[in-house]
């Protein structure tokens, strides 16, 4: 969402350049959104992540070409949700958690992957 956030403050910014610092609110809102991930967990674990999710589907021998393409950033989003489900929004997780790990979706292999990336990433959140 933050980086979403930047991105519509500069198309509108480019489109409209005189109405450029009415749009500043969304770089506001981004910056919130940052200190409120960051309290959850730092921004070296939302990079290492990424990392982590790929050791799992590796590690689980997922290898669809289709998985993999959709697992770019799987694993900061993975933190993401769970920043956003400690934070603000407790169905933020929930939802993201359920959709990865239906069956009639996706396969074992992958579910496994996705569980214990969360089970990893609980380890690293900072302790409020």
């Amino acid at each position: 969402m933050e980086m979403q956030l930047h991105t519509l403050h500069h198309e509108l910014g480019s489109h409209s350049p005189h109405k450029k610092p009415r749009y500043h609110n969304l770089l506001d809102a981004a910056t919130v959104l940052k200190k409120g991930r960051l309290s959850v967990f730092d921004q070296r674990t939302f990079i290492e992540a990424d990392n982590l999710f790929n050791k799992q589907l590796k590690d689980n021998n997922v290898s669809d070409p289709r998985l993999i393409r959709l697992s770019l950033h799987m694993g900061s989003l993975i933190a993401s949700s769970m920043a956003d489900g400690s934070l603000w929004q407790e169905a933020s997780r929930a939802s993201f958690e359920s959709w990865l790990t239906d069956e009639s979706v996706f396969p074992k292999p992958w579910i496994n992957a996705v569980k214990t990336t969360y089970q990893l990433l609980e380890k690293r959140q900072k302790q409020p």
